[in-house]
């Protein structure tokens, strides 16, 4: 998922944000305040949450808060391992294609029980057209379900039943034997039939949001923050230990350090990896970036005629010194990237680098820059475009690969916009080149290599079209046997490596700031982190 995770109101969460930055003082005097005899946890996000609609959102600070407020048919735990959610149980068919979900008792916060008729109207919701969302060719294994997206078939024709109310049956179009990670993915929770039909799209309001998780939706307030109850309606709310949480909007990294430093906040998503040695002095025990499955690359819009030329994608490539990133921008174990999965995929054989990526980088630039002559640019007639970044990417990485592509006759601006806005620009195919990312939706390579698809759509931010790749994720999804079916995606990953529509550029490391006296915060590849699981000693 858009990490910096979208997935739009820079102006006024700047503005609004502005008057918390005070966080200076000793630690817990400007603690915000917390019920009487009541346990809170503050949290910073670093984007502002446009939607919390589990069919519409797209931004991982969407995802977080979702995380606490809704649970799927299957679920992540405090480790990111697939866990039963409403589901207790499910079986599936001899020839893999109809899997049958049985349901615990459970109600929505406001006392109707959650039935299955919830999750069918769910997969549904997801494909209607009307509904826009950017992420429904995640649930394409489910029969009818890429039809209805696109316009061809009624809703109704997704393969969803409801036998009866404990009862999920979910046909598929074939064999898929990671649909349990699939499902603890936020499109696939269920939805408030009843409060839709009631607010219609208005019922994500607080006073009208209805959640079946641990938490509910308490207040809103623009460009400040999104604060959460304990449901005491949710099936476990006995071992959930937070009374409220509350999600503060940080686009500041800096201030924001300073504010967990203060006792405001306890958690922080991210921070500027180039103060990870001051953070380890200055908050001892706060830090302990490990391996993600989340990365960072750079996306070439396929509909501007000069990136149609694959010299200039593989020029641009071979002239960004990811080692120099990694090593001298970063301190938190980020790994140079050249292909477009992470490492750490159970049973995955990642493409090795091209053979470039072993010269020394003088001769990249060299070879780049005659790649570029060939093209017709040169560093007196350069090609001039513009690279967009999102506004919470450390910016000097930004001006080191334009410092780079100057050298080859590739002369781009930086263009920075709040987070939203620029991933907004990305999916309309509103930009010429521009820094993107995507974190793992589940431990799996069809999450990263689903989006160079074309069937992707709006998530397809190069446009890429590849006859030959489209084929082989086909062949993949229909491949019965595990093992082939990762030998087919590695296939599929070579030919992203060789077409290069985008430019891989490095491996996350988890930038999580945590107070070290909270228990159930681990780390994980997926670097996901339910609420429902974090205490206080």
């Amino acid at each position: 998922m858009m990490r910096a995770n979208l997935r739009r109101s820079a102006v006024v969460a700047a503005f609004a944000f502005a008057g918390l930055l005070s966080a200076c003082g000793p630690r817990g005097n400007t603690r915000p305040p917390c019920p009487p005899g009541k346990q809170c946890l503050n949290t910073g996000i670093t984007t502002e949450p446009f939607t919390l609609d589990p069919n519409k959102f797209q931004m991982s600070s969407e995802y977080d808060i979702l995380r606490d407020l809704m649970v799927g048919l299957t679920a992540v735990d405090a480790y990111g391992k697939v866990i039963p959610g409403m589901a207790t149980s499910w079986t599936i068919s001899p020839d893999g294609l109809t899997w049958t979900f049985k349901l615990r008792e459970a109600t929505w916060s406001d006392g109707i029980p959650v039935t299955a008729a919830d999750f069918v109207e769910g997969f549904r919701r997801i494909q209607d057209p009307a509904t826009a969302s950017p992420y429904s060719y995640l649930l394409y294994p489910i029969k009818g379900a890429q039809e209805v997206n696109a316009g061809k078939a009624p809703r109704d024709t997704v393969a969803a039943f409801a036998p009866d109310p404990r009862t999920v049956v979910l046909k598929l179009v074939n064999p898929t034997p990671h649909l349990p990670s699939i499902l603890t993915y936020g499109g696939a929770m269920p939805i408030p039939v009843h409060a839709i039909k009631r607010w219609g799209d208005n019922w994500v309001k607080p006073g009208r949001y209805v959640s079946n998780g641990a938490y509910t939706l308490a207040a809103r307030m623009t460009g400040d923050r999104v604060v959460l109850r304990k449901n005491p309606r949710y099936w476990n709310a006995g071992k959930v230990c937070f009374d409220q949480v509350s999600y503060f909007v940080a686009t500041d990294l800096v201030a924001a350090e300073r504010r967990v430093a203060a006792g405001e906040l306890d958690t922080m998503t991210s921070f500027d990896p180039k103060r990870a040695p001051f953070l380890r002095k200055s908050l001892p025990g706060y830090i302990d970036p490990q391996p993600m499955l989340w990365i960072t690359y750079i996306s070439f819009n396929s509909q501007i005629p000069a990136l149609q030329d694959r010299r200039v994608r593989l020029a641009a490539n071979m002239a960004i010194d990811r080692e120099f990133i990694t090593t001298k921008l970063s301190d938190i174990g980020q790994q140079p990237l050249y292909g477009f999965t992470a490492d750490g995929l159970d049973g995955y054989e990642n493409p090795p680098p091209p053979a470039w990526a072993d010269w020394p980088f003088e001769r990249r630039i060299a070879a780049a820059a005659a790649l570029m002559r060939q093209a017709g640019y040169t560093s007196a007639r350069p090609l001039k475009l513009e690279l967009s970044y999102y506004a919470s990417l450390n910016r000097s990485i930004a001006a080191a690969v334009k410092a780079d592509w100057r050298r080859i006759g590739l002369d781009v601006d930086l263009s920075s916009a709040e987070t939203q806005i620029h991933y907004q620009n990305l999916v309309a195919k509103d930009f010429e080149i521009a820094f993107d990312g995507w974190t793992a939706d589940f431990a799996d390579p069809i999450t990263f290599l689903e989006l160079l698809r074309s069937s992707a759509g709006p998530q397809n931010h190069s446009g890429y079209v590849s006859q030959r790749y489209d084929a082989l994720i086909a062949r993949a999804e229909h491949e019965p046997d595990a093992k082939r079916r990762l030998m087919l995606l590695s296939r599929a990953e070579r030919i992203i490596m060789k077409d290069l529509p985008v430019a891989p550029i490095y491996a996350n490391a988890s930038g999580q700031i945590v107070d070290p006296a909270l228990t159930g915060f681990h780390s994980n590849p997926l670097d996901v982190h339910p609420k429902e699981f974090v205490c206080r000693r």
